[in-house]
């Protein structure tokens, strides 16, 4: 018999909101961008900053996020709901 069913541990979406909740605007800013497929060259001529430094943000993002590779970087950044920051992101600065 369970008895831990009577508690509901937040979902994995709850708890990837919230971290990202608690990341700094520019690291969501670097975090959209990397959703939106973005590279780090693309990124930081978005945002004004260089690539090395945006390097620095996603490994800070991932770090933050406590995930171990890119891939799932945006599987959490996706579950939290943040395709829809990225496709607006997207269309204000379309790629090539």
């Amino acid at each position: 018999m369970e008895c831990a069913s009577t508690v509901r541990p937040p979902t994995h979406d709850e708890s990837a909101g919230a971290r990202i909740a608690r990341l700094t605007p520019r690291e969501r800013e670097v975090l959209v961008g990397l959703v939106a497929g973005g590279t780090n060259t693309s990124i930081g001529q978005r945002l004004g900053i260089s690539p090395r430094t945006v390097e620095l943000h996603r490994a800070q993002v991932m770090n933050r996020m406590n995930a171990s590779s890119l891939t799932e970087l945006l599987q959490i950044a996706l579950s939290a709901g943040m395709a829809q920051s990225a496709s607006t992101a997207r269309s204000k600065h379309p790629s090539g």
